[in-house]
């Protein structure tokens, strides 16, 4: 059973809290630390301890035994004789035949590359020597995997988890607003291994075609077989080392117990030898630490301080010489100590050729990845040429269009440039609002060309002001009513405070027939002025049946 709790609760357990429960489970795992792992060992201890003092019941045993009965898996089945199994070896090849089938048409529709064609079959295992061009990539496969008959299936689970690190990367980069450093990366790679194809990295996977995807496959590979060379030479200069401390401890231990039997059977007894003889040379260190420092001493006590520190690092010398042992068990010690050299040499030209090994396999990979550009290239309708101008330019050629999506980080807005200048901007802000003049509006209309309007969108044309709309109507009514009376006056539609006339005295207001005074220069036309101008302009209408132009 588990009990699950809170880190903040789990300190407050107790054992009796535990009662019968075998797991204690963290439900906020990322606020554990060391006091709650401190607390669970103290538990633990507490607990054995009480079921050791408790005497034994045995209907409760009886019970553990038949809930912990219930919970145990079902045991793996055991190995078979030959002679009793009933396997049929033929069968069992067909049904892993079926699954490599399944294997390859998945890597296939998940947009990988097998190794060699199906409809090989197993013969492309079984003889080799027949199929020369695929024998380096199988190699490749059955020293990555150590089996045989199952190619697709791992090539497969390759494939995927080169799917799963191209989803990480991009949930890690394009939230962030980083993909240009990710896609910097691969084009270093590629850069560094000579290769021509340059080719985008997308945000989304899904929009990339075929190429584009095993240009960043190539990029990942590769960056793997260069992190296996770069153990190739700190695993040579261990070998030199400890080749060179074996060469040291020959010269320096010449009788010796080297019967690797002798060395075996006397193991323990080896071991507590040279964990007493360490001690015993700590003593000895810390002893002569005491001495130099009484001698550096100047202080009265000076000749007691140095007594005492050559009699403790007499007494530790007659100890180390005491747990050193007989002649036999430092023969013993010494042989040990050469057979672990020699072992250990041993090691470390295995782990060398181990790293060798993984960096000539990779180099295979890799040659292979290589070697499928053209014909995915062609696959994917570009230009299988070696010139990587005509590459570039094919690639250009193809528009892409990546989805934005949204970004944590505002970016700056691009000015856009105006149709009508290629100086100022398109857009108008409140401030610089104008109004457009219409004489350049017609000017710039008879400057363009047709292709010019072809390659530029037109600008929608300004409407007129409302003054200059209306005019034609005022003109026509004018001309159909000739005996309208234009001197008629109009009134102001500005509302003006009048004094009042007195009426008992029978004298009018003379508001109306004062003079319009001249209004000085800057100064803005008042409504008595715009109706003077408006009745002159009526004036001229009625004599002229125009607007005032012979």
């Amino acid at each position: 059973m588990t009990i699950e709790v809170y880190a903040h609760e789990l300190l407050r357990l107790t054992v009796d809290d535990l009662g019968d429960e075998i797991l204690v489970g963290i439900k906020d795992p990322e606020n554990q630390t060391e006091e709650h792992l401190a607390h669970l060992r103290k538990l633990v201890d507490q607990r054995a301890e009480k079921d050791q003092s408790r005497p034994i019941d045995a209907g409760e045993l009886g019970d553990r035994l038949g809930r912990l009965s219930s919970r145990v898996s079902p045991p793996a089945p055991g190995y078979r004789s030959s002679s009793a199994s009933t396997i049929d070896p033929e069968k069992d090849k067909e049904e892993g035949w079926q699954e490599e089938v399944e294997a390859y048409h998945a890597l296939v529709a998940e947009g990988g590359r097998p190794s060699h064609p199906v409809t090989f079959g197993y013969d492309v295992i079984d003889n080799p020597e027949e199929y020369e061009q695929y024998r380096d990539i199988l190699w490749f496969w059955h020293s990555q995997y150590g089996g045989y008959y199952a190619e697709f299936r791992y090539q497969l689970i390759e494939w995927r988890e080169f799917r799963e690190y191209q989803d990480r990367k991009r949930r890690y980069y394009v939230p962030r607003n980083r993909l240009q450093e990710y896609e910097t990366l691969i084009r270093e790679s590629q850069a560094d291994a000579g290769c021509k194809w340059d080719l985008p990295v997308l945000e989304d996977r899904h929009q990339q075609n075929r190429l584009e995807d095993w240009n960043e496959f190539r990029a990942f590979y590769y960056r793997r077989l260069k992190a296996y060379e770069k153990l190739v030479a700190p695993a040579k200069q261990n070998l030199l080392l400890r080749e060179k401390q074996l060469k040291d401890a020959q010269s320096r231990l010449t009788d010796v117990i080297s019967d690797p039997q002798v060395l075996s059977a006397r193991i323990g007894d080896i071991v507590a030898s040279r964990r007493a003889i360490a001690e015993a040379n700590s003593r000895v260190e810390s002893a002569e630490k005491e001495l130099e420092a009484a001698q550096r001493n100047k202080s009265k006590k000076e000749t007691a301080l140095i007594e005492i520190a050559q009699q403790k690092l007499h007494s530790a010398g007659d100890n180390l010489k005491q747990v050193s042992g007989s002649e036999e068990m430092r023969r013993l010690r010494d042989g040990s100590e050469l057979q672990c050299a020699e072992e250990v040499v041993v090691i470390a030209g295995a782990e060398l050729r181990a790293a060798q090994l993984d960096v000539k396999r990779w180099e295979v990979f890799v040659k292979w990845i290589d070697a499928q550009y053209p014909a995915i290239a062609a696959e994917c309708g570009y230009i299988n040429n070696d010139s990587r101008n005509n590459v570039t330019q094919r690639f250009g050629g193809i528009g892409r269009k990546q989805t934005l999506r949204a970004r944590p980080h505002r970016r700056k807005d691009v000015e856009t440039k105006s149709v009508l200048s290629p100086y100022s901007s398109s857009r108008i802000s409140k401030s610089s609002k104008r109004k457009p003049d219409r004489t350049r509006q017609v000017i710039r209309a008879q400057i363009l060309s047709p292709s010019t309007t072809q390659q530029h969108p037109v600008e929608k044309p300004i409407p007129r002001r409302r003054s200059e709309r209306l005019q034609p109507s005022k003109d026509r009514q004018t001309r159909q009513v000739p005996n309208m009376n234009v001197l008629h006056s109009v009134r102001s539609a500005k509302v003006t405070k009048t004094p009042k006339r007195d009426v008992t005295s029978g004298q009018q207001s003379t508001q109306r027939g004062r003079p319009i005074a001249k209004r000085s220069p800057g100064t803005k036309q008042t409504a008595t002025s715009r109706n003077s101008t408006l009745r002159k302009s009526q004036r001229l209408v009625a004599q002229h049946g125009h607007c005032g132009f012979q």
